[in-house]
């Protein structure tokens, strides 16, 4: 067992791990019983593990997970409403309905980049396109977009692209969560503590449309006079940068998963908390009246 509090997991190119981290409150002044979880320690920890074996890790505190899953659902919704018609008469071609998802072009179809800039967006397509050749033998799915590019490139060539229709090609990644510049004091290198930073985004149009991105480095941190820690980025070492994409199956079995994990969490400690509660209520109106009784 490499990792028992390893609750999700895809191995894929690369890996992305999900620890439960669930922690119990305190039970004092601002971490009551009933709240289920520790203020500040109460987590989960994604872990994205590259290719070659270099890991980045970040907290995202389970206060913040069900306003991620909100803001996904929301997006889908709007994605699936807005999806974008084809024109009456206009080409199915993938060259106007693929999304490219990564790179420069990243979040537009061939035809809009070629319709933004012709000479600009072929040169870039065509860098995109022998790029994804390279990787096809690990990513076989490059064939949908190398199909695309070279559908989009041979319009273009003819004189046959849809200005209308290739301007409708673009679509703006949005941010799902952002969590930057987190200090982990207790972490150090020298004088320099571990930071992270970890971003969710969706990409609409996509096959795989939520990206999760976690940068990790060291940084010498200074406490603020009003207690607040300041991470001096500028003098950043060891920086390492990770990204995973998800499909939408994907994504809705890591919701389902750290879902239960919470649910079975907050109903195995429930018992004790309540009962805690319950003993701390006695006990603080026995005290009440025994100082009525004593004045």
């Amino acid at each position: 067992m490499k990792n028992p509090k390893e609750c999700f997991s895809i191995v894929q190119n690369q890996t992305f791990i999900v620890l439960n981290e669930l922690t119990r409150p305190e039970c004092k002044d601002g971490s009551e019983p009933l709240t289920f979880h520790h203020e500040t320690f109460s987590r989960f920890n994604f872990v994205i593990i590259s290719a070659d074996k270099k890991a980045t890790t970040a907290n995202i505190p389970v206060r913040e997970i069900p306003g991620i899953f909100e803001k996904v659902h929301d997006l889908k919704m709007k994605h699936l409403l807005t999806a974008r018609p084809v024109s009456e008469g206009a080409s199915e071609s993938p060259a106007y309905t693929t999304i490219i998802n990564a790179g420069k072009l990243k979040g537009k179809t061939p035809a809009a980049a070629l319709a933004e800039d012709g000479a600009k967006g072929e040169s870039l397509l065509k860098s995109q396109v022998q790029w994804l050749k390279q990787n096809l033998a690990a990513y076989p799915r490059n064939a949908v977009q190398i199909q695309a590019i070279e559908a989009a490139l041979q319009l273009y060539h003819e004189g046959r692209l849809n200005q209308q229709e290739a301007q409708k090609g673009c679509v703006e990644t949005e941010t799902i969560y952002r969590a930057e510049l987190r200090p982990l004091t207790r972490r150090k290198k020298g004088d320099k503590c571990f930071v992270y930073s970890i971003y969710i985004r969706w990409n609409p149009g996509a096959e795989r449309p939520i990206e999760i991105e976690i940068v990790n480095f060291y940084a010498p941190v200074v406490k603020t006079d009003k207690g607040l820690l300041n991470v001096l980025a500028k003098e950043k070492t060891d920086e390492v940068r990770n990204r995973f994409s998800l499909t939408i199956d994907q994504w809705c079995w890591l919701e389902h998963i750290l879902e239960a994990n919470i649910r079975t969490f907050e109903n195995e400690h429930a018992g004790s908390l309540y009962r805690m509660a319950e003993e701390e209520k006695k006990r603080g109106m026995e005290a009440f009246r025994n100082s009525n009784g004593a004045a």
